[in-house]
């Protein structure tokens, strides 16, 4: 039960904040004790302030005994084939904070995105290893990863189709999703029209320790610099995460005249650094 007060309240920033980076410090930890070459048991102990520096004599590291076991090859071509075809879907978001109001609002519905699709997990043994590479490392992206994102689409099948791709524009690296965009419509037979702009440097939305934070990073950031077709339009990006981003040039789409809005990716990092 609820009762409205005359209380003030103002939103905890700083608490949260706090408790965000605590707990990717726990996460951090997890990565840490998975992936140590030392006695597990004295990695544990440390963490809780235990000074002992003995080993434990029985952890697989202390052991050399590895947990680890050789698979049949046909079961690991199937769990790859299964990672690169499970279907991952971008729910779009329906309320976003006011700040005027100190509270949330519901989104439009004429400006609300459609149901989207992800490739892959950001880092995963399915496509997600490709994708990452090509942000990170390449600055390009596969024409593998392309056609299993215009393969995806064409699975998926949305209804009303889209009749045109649009992309999320970058100025770190402006050509790399331009390029992914441009070469998904080439396969898909549709025309690729770049009508929006980033008018404005934010620091990465990773960056931003909430959801309330990540919205207002975005916030202003992109303008429709064109005119857009009236039409549905499937409109990419490489990497989702919290959808802030997706969300905030979706609607931009809708309002200038754009009937649906389709958001892809390569891949998802949401709860990854």
């Amino acid at each position: 039960m609820y009762e409205r007060t005359l209380q003030s309240w103002e939103y905890p920033s700083a608490r949260v904040d706090e408790v965000t980076v605590a707990r990717r410090a726990e996460q951090g930890s997890m990565t840490e004790y998975f992936s140590t070459r030392g006695c597990r048991m004295r990695f544990l102990a440390n963490l809780l302030d235990d000074p002992s520096d003995e080993p434990c004599g029985v952890c697989d590291n202390c052991t050399s005994i590895s947990a680890s076991r050789d698979l049949p090859l046909g079961l690991i071509a199937e769990a790859e084939a299964f990672l690169r075809r499970r279907p991952i879907v971008i729910r779009p978001r329906k309320r976003r904070y006011d700040a005027g109001r100190d509270t949330t609002t519901m989104i439009p519905t004429d400006e609300q995105l459609a149901e989207g699709r992800v490739l892959s997990i950001w880092g995963d043994a399915g496509w997600g290893q490709l994708a990452r590479d090509g942000k990170q490392r390449d600055e390009h992206f596969d024409d593998k990863l392309v056609e299993a994102l215009a393969e995806l689409v064409r699975d998926w099948q949305p209804d009303p189709a889209p009749e045109w791709v649009a992309a999320v524009p970058s100025r770190r690296h402006p050509d790399l999703v331009r390029s992914l965009a441009e070469r998904v419509a080439s396969r898909l037979g549709l025309p690729c029209h770049a009508v929006v702009e980033k008018v404005a440097d934010r620091p990465r939305q990773k960056a931003q320790q909430n959801s309330m934070h990540q919205q207002r990073n975005v916030a202003g950031a992109f303008v429709v610099g064109a005119p857009v077709p009236q039409a549905p339009v499937l409109l990419v990006d490489d990497v989702f995460d919290s959808g802030w981003t997706l969300t905030e040039v979706g609607r931009l789409l809708r309002r200038a005249g754009a009937t649906v809005v389709y958001p892809v990716a390569l891949a998802s990092s949401a709860g990854r650094d």
